[in-house]
C-alpha cells in the first residue's frame, strides 16, 4: 500500500516517469499480489501519464484494455477509462481514421453500461457534441434530445438545449 501511496504522490506532483516506475512495479508483483480493480487502476494511472505527456497514440492502445477484458471492464474505474478513451481518440480523429470508429464504439457504452458514473453524462453530451462536430446531425440530434432527458439539471443542459435548436433550425 505504501508504494501505491507513492506512485499516486508522484502522479499528483506530476513526477510521470517516477509515478510510471511505481505503477509498473506494482504490476509485476514486487509488492504482492494484485486484485483485479487494483490493476486497473494502475493500468488507467499509466495511461493517463501516457497521455498527459502527449503519447495520444500509446494512451489508447493501452487504455484499450477496458473495453477488450471483463476483468477492466468490471472494475471501478472503467467508466472513467472508457470515457477517457472516447473522448481522447475523438481528439484525435483526424490523424488515425480508427480513431474515429472507436470514440463512436466506446462513448455510447460508458453512458448506456455504466449510467449512474459521474462520466455517463460527460460521454453522452461528449458524444451528441462530436457528432454535431463530424456532421453527423441525426446522430447528434438524438444525442443532445437523450441528453436532454437524462439530465434535465445537467452541467451543460444550456449547450445541450443551444445544440439541439440550432440542429433543428
Amino acid at each position: 500500500k505504501v508504494v501505491a501511496y507513492l506512485a499516486n504522490f508522484y502522479y499528483d506532483a506530476l513526477e510521470w516517469d517516477k509515478s510510471t516506475q511505481m505503477y509498473e512495479r506494482l504490476l509485476v508483483g514486487e509488492f504482492g499480489k494484485l486484485n483485479h480493480a487494483e490493476k486497473a487502476y494502475c493500468e488507467y494511472s499509466k495511461a493517463s501519464i501516457e497521455f498527459m505527456t502527449g503519447n495520444e497514440d500509446k494512451a489508447i492502445k493501452m487504455l484499450a484494455v477496458f473495453e477488450k477484458q471483463r476483468n477492466y471492464a468490471r472494475a471501478p474505474i472503467a467508466a472513467k477509462a472508457l470515457y477517457t478513451l472516447g473522448s481522447i481518440a475523438c481528439q484525435c480523429r483526424l490523424r488515425n481514421s480508427d480513431y474515429e470508429e472507436a470514440w463512436q464504439r466506446v462513448l455510447p457504452i460508458v453512458y448506456t453500461h455504466y449510467p449512474k458514473s459521474e462520466e455517463a453524462e460527460l460521454a453522452l453530451f461528449y458524444y451528441a457534441f462530436a457528432g454535431f462536430h463530424t456532421k453527423r446531425k441525426e446522430e447528434s440530434e438524438k444525442a443532445f434530445e437523450k441528453y436532454s432527458k437524462r439530465y434535465p439539471d445537467g452541467e451543460f443542459i444550456q449547450h445541450a438545449e443551444g445544440y439541439l435548436e440550432l440542429l433543428r433550425g
